[in-house]
């Protein structure tokens, strides 16, 4: 949706990483005066202003104004335009075997919140996990809950302040190596007294082999009683997953459909305990109905309903696209 506002947790523009703020001025509205704010460490560092007439695209970027660092990142825009952050990047973990070189692209969210949701999480082998807390307000700390929720039904919460005009990242991993009950699928409820942005960085090396980095601003809360997923691919070189996060403290019963070419389709009902996460495996749903008709096809979209209640959902992929392009993206489902 067009808006005046975004925010971002975090734009990266350190050492071995280009990100830029991109700027969609509709066609038919008036040109858009636009402001970017970027602040970290207490104190907001850097600002710029722009011009994006109507119809047209305006791009900015972090390293032409002097910030080599990371930040978080405010724009406000007086006509009604769209906002997104791409990043491309090449890193290294400690706990993930090889370099990690990619890309992807996010949104801003229209306003910092007191409630985040994230289905999706990981922190096996060859997979590190941060969640970044951005506080945007510049006089009051920010008190804030990140509740870890794992595949067995253990959570744990760990409480951390963020300073005005700052960010905080949430190592996830480390988190979990000190909790006893860990599981590596793990999902994220972050609640703060002051609100903030909150927003979850993945890097990886899936199977070891295929390197990546995903990212997304959590769904703000509460959690929604439905989710759809155009897109989605289960042929050879893709692995596809459906993340399930279940918030509330009463189990959750979920009907997820799987829509496929030539009308074909097929449902499941997933109990999803309190405050757990399941992962759904498309692949494995999808593979036995393409071999009984093959008509089917690998190609899949996906709908989520959680049948007397509320859910969160998240759809990650991984791919090797004819051993020419690897990666992972990863989105939350679009909700009424």
């Amino acid at each position: 949706q067009l808006g005046q506002d975004f925010y971002f947790a975090d734009v990266e523009s350190q050492r071995n990483y280009s990100s830029f703020i991109t700027i969609l001025n509709p066609p038919g509205a008036r040109s858009a005066n636009v402001t970017i704010s970027y602040i970290a460490g207490g104190a907001q560092i850097a600002t710029t202003t722009l011009v994006a007439a109507a119809g047209q695209r305006a791009t900015a970027s972090p390293m032409a104004q002097g910030v080599n660092q990371t930040s978080a990142v405010y724009v406000h825009s007086d006509q009604p335009v769209m906002v997104e952050r791409p990043t491309y990047f090449s890193t290294s973990r400690s706990n993930i075997n090889g370099p990690v070189t990619g890309a992807n692209s996010i949104a801003g969210t229209k306003s910092p919140g007191k409630d985040w949701l994230f289905a999706e999480g990981y922190t096996g082998l060859n997979f590190h996990e941060y969640i970044v807390l951005a506080n945007f307000d510049s006089s009051n700390p920010a008190n804030v809950t990140v509740n870890l929720e794992y595949s067995n039904g253990a959570t744990y919460p760990t409480t951390v302040t963020v300073a005005p005009q700052s960010q905080y990242f949430f190592d996830v991993n480390r988190a979990s190596a000190g909790f006893a009950q860990s599981t590596t699928a793990v999902s994220a409820e972050v609640s703060s007294d002051v609100p903030v942005v909150a927003q979850r960085q993945e890097y990886f090396r899936y199977n070891g082999t295929i390197p990546g980095g995903t990212d997304v601003i959590g769904q703000p809360g509460p959690a929604k009683s439905s989710y759809s997923f155009a897109e989605g691919y289960t042929g050879s070189g893709f692995s596809e997953y459906l993340t399930l996060q279940n918030p509330n403290t009463t189990s959750q019963d979920v009907i997820v459909r799987l829509y496929m070419a030539n009308s074909i389709t097929t449902e499941q009902v997933v109990t999803v305990g309190p405050q757990t996460r399941v992962t759904l495996d498309v692949n494995a749903m999808v593979l036995p109905i393409v071999r009984a008709a093959s008509r089917a096809g690998y190609a899949v979209s996906l709908s989520v309903t959680a049948i007397n209640g509320t859910i969160m959902a998240e759809r990650p992929m991984y791919f090797n696209y004819h051993n020419m392009a690897q990666g992972g993206t990863d989105v939350v489902g679009y909700n009424r």
